[in-house]
């Protein structure tokens, strides 16, 4: 129902300007609840005629004195700026109901008034209402606060559609969804982290990248167990990408003229770049650990001792690596530039994993491995006991 429709907006667009202010929500129709006050400039084209004076003419006239002709555009600052044509009188703070008494020049050269040639009303514009979908709607522009991320404000706008709609604020007729940015960051975030049921998980694109780089690793290694011990690295990757986004972000907030960094899609896109590039230091830990045991030109050592001999001669490698794709990324995440707010979380994630992950897979990953060997020996014998 048409009320309804009125009623709910009109709601849930008080409680939003009641809370982010006045400027923060603009309705669209912006008069669908009450009529909005209007000015009607209808042409007397008689009075038009004496003056050789055009209805067209006399339209650009009227656009001169209120809010300007666009008669092109020029580029400043890497922006399109509008070349406007206004009247000194329209510049100045004069109440609206001043429009009749503004000069204009006519084809003749005299100067006359705009309200001699036209009858100005000032009256109140009907309500207006759109349809979607061949439904009445009413669109709720909704713009947050700089420092609020895009998510915190949608929780607060679900909380809030929530909590009218049990108090009847919000007609149960009525429904109501979120468009523009807000649904795009919702459709990124299910596509690439599920939609929380175990169904969405499974097809995530996160849980995915997971799944290929361990078969590929099974595949390789011809092995179930030493893919698992790798993959460890992972968790430990994600950890670190948290915390150097939440290092940017503390650094980002206390400086007034640097861009709040939050997570955003990007942000998100790093964590799964680190899926398959924090593993390859633990690879080659194992590569050569496995070498070392079934290569005989490396003695008779026993699985520990392989282990060792493995970290010790791939912790220069290991550390080259990682040094690089640290080095490499350090400007882009401490020193602002053109473009490079919009990178800097996708860095700040992956310089923060490689380092946490690189740090804790020489630690982890061997220990992993003799316990891995050793259950794996134990559960051996008792099979050959059995």
């Amino acid at each position: 129902d048409l009320e309804e429709v009125k009623q709910s907006a009109g709601a849930l667009m008080g409680s939003l300007m009641q809370e982010f202010g006045p400027y923060a929500t603009r309705p669209n129709p912006s008069n669908f609840s009450l009529p909005t006050p209007e000015v009607q400039i209808r042409p007397d084209v008689l009075k038009l005629t004496d003056i050789n004076m055009s209805v067209a003419e006399f339209g650009m006239a009227v656009q001169a004195n209120s809010d300007g002709i666009i008669i092109g555009d020029y580029e400043w600052d890497n922006n399109d700026v509008d070349l406007r044509v206004i009247s000194k009188g329209s510049l100045k703070e004069k109440d609206i109901n001043s429009l009749d008494e503004a000069l204009l020049a006519t084809p003749q050269g005299n100067v006359v008034s705009l309200g001699s040639l036209a009858v100005v009303d000032y009256t109140n514009a009907p309500e207006e209402i759109k349809r979607v979908n061949r439904q009445r709607a009413v669109t709720l522009e909704f713009t947050p606060p700089k420092e609020m991320p895009l998510q915190s404000a949608i929780d607060i706008i679900n909380q809030k559609i929530q909590t009218m709609k049990e108090q009847g604020g919000i007609h149960p007729d009525v429904s109501v969804f979120l468009a523009g940015s807000a649904s795009r960051l919702t459709e990124v975030k299910e596509s690439l982290l599920g939609d929380g049921t175990f169904i969405g998980l499974t097809t995530s694109a996160l849980f995915l990248a997971l799944v290929v780089v361990y078969l590929l690793m099974c595949v390789l290694f011809q092995s179930w167990l030493y893919p698992m011990v790798i993959m460890v690295s992972v968790p430990l990757a994600t950890l670190g990408g948290f915390l150097g986004l939440a290092l940017i972000n503390l650094w980002s907030t206390g400086d007034r003229y640097m861009p709040v960094q939050n997570m955003d899609v990007l942000t998100i896109l790093g964590l799964v770049i680190l899926a398959g590039v924090v593993v390859n230091n633990a690879i080659l830990i194992v590569a050569q650990t496995i070498n070392f045991t079934k290569d005989p030109s490396y003695g008779d050592v026993s699985y520990r001792e392989a282990i060792a001999l493995a970290v010790e001669s791939r912790v220069r490698p290991i550390f080259i690596s990682t040094l690089t794709s640290v080095g490499g990324m350090l400007p882009l995440v401490l020193m602002p530039g053109s473009g490079s707010e919009l990178y800097r979380g996708l860095g700040a994630v992956v310089l923060g994993g490689l380092i946490v992950s690189t740090i804790f897979t020489l630690i982890l990953v061997p220990a992993l491995l003799g316990l891995v060997h050793d259950v794996r020996e134990r559960l051996r014998r008792q099979l050959q006991k059995d």
